[in-house]
């Protein structure tokens, strides 16, 4: 399913974070909007969290 790619995808992507980071607000919450198909991209997000925006929105897994 998309949900099932976009979970993968958002998961591979954010194991390079540390343990730390992981604990965000700004990751915590970002999965949960992605997986309803609703990207946010703005300058306050952290760079690989930008990063899987444009890659699920190239994928056509968002808008």
């Amino acid at each position: 399913t998309e949900k099932a790619e976009v979970d993968q995808i958002f998961n591979d992507a954010i194991d390079v974070l540390s343990a730390e980071d992981k604990r965000l607000p700004q990751v915590q919450t970002l999965l949960s909007v992605l997986r309803r198909g609703i990207g946010i991209h703005h300058g306050d997000l952290i760079p690989i969290l930008k990063e899987i925006v444009e890659i699920l929105f190239t994928k056509g897994l968002i808008k």
